[in-house]
């Protein structure tokens, strides 16, 4: 009988390295299209010396997980099976499974919202609250640097962007009618988009707790997102709020994908370079 996992990897492998070219052939340290194929079958920059093979530098190399393993965890993410399940099915440790989910999420918040204002060059999330620690409230929020992101209906779908130079306490100061929801706080409808949504600290939330509304607001009246993420993110015990950007890319991909297969999309978003660049 034929082979039919080792025929699965192989096929595998073609899609990846396929899109891996759909996303460019140059060097992906510095972008160059003047490269040279080597004797062993990796390619070297003319202008920066970099030496590179097909996966380097793109989110699907991180970690180090081998592309067969890959094709399984991609159908564990889709499936909406958790870490741990994750890493039964493959035989992993849970660490492992863990940032290779958590590399999964960042390339579609970066597919949805680009890379530079919020992944540092290691292609890390940048935190947010630099002073987790400290009593003053007040200095807290001046030194917050969380995220404000828009979201916007279209046919059917919810738009994420993220809103250039605002920050949560921006936000915060702003007579715009806002309401808690999870860790997020999200606003009324502002300049067409039906809501601004952020993270905010515990302490943050507790200090500006008294402005926050329970009336409905826009995002409570149309369609059913809220319901939808909510359902989504009831599975986990608790997110950070400075990784709440991950998980809420996650919510909108599915809310936005219901019904449809999502291999495809994620892998694409996996074969991106990640740029070396980023506050």
């Amino acid at each position: 009988m034929p082979d039919t996992t080792s025929s699965n990897a192989i096929d595998f492998r073609r899609i990846i390295e396929r899109s891996c070219r759909e996303h460019g052939t140059g060097c992906p340290r510095c972008e160059c299209s003047r490269v040279y194929s080597l004797k062993d079958g990796r390619n070297r920059c003319r202008d920066c010396g970099y030496t590179f093979h097909a996966l380097s530098r793109r989110w699907i190399n991180r970690g180090h997980m081998p592309l067969e393993s890959w094709a399984v965890l991609l159908r564990c993410f889709e499936d909406g099976l958790n870490v741990n399940q994750a890493a039964r099915v493959l035989g992993v440790k849970y660490d492992t499974a863990h940032r290779a989910y958590g590399t999964i999420r960042s390339a579609i918040l970066a597919d949805m919202c680009g890379f530079d204002d919020l992944f540092d060059k290691r292609g890390e999330l940048m935190g947010f609250c630099p002073n987790l620690d400290r009593e003053e409230l007040q200095t807290l929020c001046d030194g917050c640097r969380s995220y404000v992101f828009q979201l916007a209906s279209t046919g059917g779908r919810i738009l994420l962007s993220l809103m250039p130079g605002a920050k949560a306490r921006d936000v915060l100061a702003w007579p715009l009618p806002k309401k808690q929801w999870r860790c997020f706080i999200h606003t009324d409808t502002y300049q067409g988009r039906d809501a601004l949504v952020f993270a905010c600290c515990k302490k943050g939330r507790d200090l500006f707790s008294r402005h926050f509304t329970e009336e409905l607001l826009h995002l409570d009246r149309v369609n059913d997102l809220k319901s939808f993420v909510d359902g989504w993110l009831a599975q986990f015990r608790a997110i950070k709020p400075e990784a709440y950007p991950l998980y809420l890319a996650e919510a909108l991909l599915r809310y936005n994908m219901r019904g449809r297969p999502m291999t495809s999309y994620l892998v694409s978003c996996l074969c991106r370079v990640v740029p070396e660049r980023g506050a």
